[in-house]
């Protein structure tokens, strides 16, 4: 598979060139996987915006580049030659850049002077153009060393391609299930949730904490009004009490938990998969709830449609688990999804936090409390009709086979189509609890070498899967340094254990 990889850096204007020259590309017909790398620090610092495209779909960003794009020097290098230089003094580098990239890679002027005329439209549109046209007109005819329409044979299909990252896709895929009320207390990366949900459409509501609005989710449904929240890790402790509470009262209730590294603030900007346990066993007591993965931004509105029907079906809360590397990472989007709408009904019966029986009347120990635990836990058993499966991908008989869920699964599946001479597979996991049993064990009876591959140090969901289908991996491998796995480091990996 042919791929050209952009790494773009600096300290400012980094995430709108990213932004333009991604919307560029997917414009002249390729597919693409852009993702944004920033310092956890309030001082700042140098930021990278990564581009990998290709005229083959790719679901994962490579380590490698061969653009590097600097605005703090202004200058671009290809092949460890500097190809661009720009002396001149001007705010609007980043401009001055995405002009020059679209000469290098022969790309359409006229369709991205219009990407970068929208992006801006009326603040200093006319600046950003000029210095779009000067790197533009500084890369000499003899120096285009790419050709991206020939070179990778891009082409345009019936249906428009559309970029979108991941926040948009899930903000997307909660519209698409009747999203009414919206409401957050601000925890990256989960905080732009809230900027793709029209201000006309979805009442939104910036909360105190996030006690509070999860708290008025819980409300806005018990109401009969389709409600949800997104935040972190930390924001997710305090959110635990209020979702135990709904799976008590039988209310239905959505939570997106984008993950980070943690603990404490650990690394708010960066990326991991280590909140596992804290989605599947966080909150007091036994009780029913449904732990959902998004992999990427086709998954992210599909598993929120998933989410509001399991939810609204079953009365119990489900827990969309997203990442830093889905969040805030875009995708090509080439299908249209339409709404899903689960009929939604305010709850007429008593509500209690007690333990109660049927009709909502409270109970003390005894018969009736075990007839009501058993009758709330069977709810797990109820909404395995409603779960999202977990899906196989490569050759059947492989030498190695994968496990993996969240945007590991890009990553694997780049592998795949990557390597060859070797059979290789993967299962990806879409629900995590109740964990899909029958898959799992199907998958371990025809595959001999099962790797589980997760970001996080102490192979969580690893631990959680043996223990519930007394099957053992072959290997782990675990990335734990905030970054998420690129293609190239499932490869080594193949390469070392095959």
């Amino acid at each position: 598979m042919k791929r050209q990889s952009i790494k773009i850096i600096g300290s400012f204007g980094v995430l709108s060139c990213g932004t333009i020259l991604s919307k560029i590309i997917v414009d002249s017909g390729f597919f693409l996987k852009s993702e944004r790398e920033f310092p956890s620090l309030i001082k700042g610092g140098e930021h990278s915006f990564l581009i990998d495209f290709s005229s083959e779909e790719i679901f994962s960003n490579s380590k490698r580049f061969d653009y590097l794009c600097d605005l703090d020097k202004s200058k671009i290098i290809f092949k460890g030659k500097k190809v661009v230089n720009n002396d001149e003094n001007t705010k609007v580098l980043n401009s001055f850049i995405v002009g020059a990239m679209v000469k290098l890679l022969n790309f359409d002027i006229k369709g991205s002077l219009k990407v970068l005329n929208n992006f801006f439209r009326d603040k200093n549109s006319k600046e950003n153009e000029k210095a779009f046209m000067n790197g533009f007109n500084s890369v000499k005819t003899k120096q285009k060393l790419f050709c991206g329409g020939k070179c990778l044979n891009a082409q345009k299909q019936s249906l428009k391609k559309t970029l979108i990252n991941g926040n948009e896709a899930i903000a997307l895929g909660a519209m698409n299930s009747g999203l009414e009320l919206y409401f957050s207390y601000p925890m990256s990366p989960a905080t732009s949730v809230s900027d793709y949900l029209p201000d006309n459409k979805i009442l939104k509501l910036l909360n105190n904490d996030e006690i509070s609005a999860v708290s008025m989710c819980l409300g806005a449904m018990y109401a009969g009004k389709n409600a949800m929240t997104a935040t972190s890790s930390g924001g997710f402790d305090l959110m635990t009490e209020t979702i135990s509470a709904s799976a008590m009262m039988e209310i239905p209730l959505v939570v997106v938990l984008s993950q980070r590294p943690g603990p404490g603030t650990g690394l708010p900007t960066w990326d991991s998969q280590d909140n596992i346990n804290l989605a599947i066993f966080g909150g007091h007591g036994d009780y029913p709830k449904a732990v959902l993965a998004v992999s990427d931004a086709d998954s992210g509105i599909n598993i929120l449609t998933s989410a509001f029907k399991i939810a609204k079906n079953h009365q119990v809360p489900v827990i969309v688990l997203t990442q830093k590397s889905i969040s805030e990472s875009y995708y090509v989007l080439n299908k249209k999804y339409k709404k899903e709408i689960t009929p939604f009904a305010k709850t007429v019966k008593i509500v209690n936090a007690d333990e109660h029986n049927e009709s909502g009347i409270a109970l003390n120990a005894g018969k009736d409390v075990e007839k009501a635990v058993i009758k709330r836990m069977s709810k797990l058993k109820n909404m395995q009709k409603d779960l999202p499966k977990a899906f196989s991908y490569g050759e059947k008989n492989a030498e190695l086979s994968f496990v993996c869920y969240g945007s590991s699964k890009g990553a694997i599946v780049d592998a795949i189509n990557n390597y060859e001479g070797k059979k290789i597979n993967m299962l990806n996991l879409e629900t995590l609890w109740p964990i899909d049993k029958i898959a799992l064990k199907k998958f371990f009876s025809e595959n001999k070498k099962v790797v589980m591959v997760e970001q996080n140090f102490s192979g969580q969901m690893r631990r959680i899967i043996e223990g519930e289908t007394n099957h053992k991996f072959w290997k782990s491998l675990n990335k734990f340094d905030g970054k998420a796995f690129s293609f190239e480091d499932i490869i080594k990996f193949i390469n070392e254990n095959i």
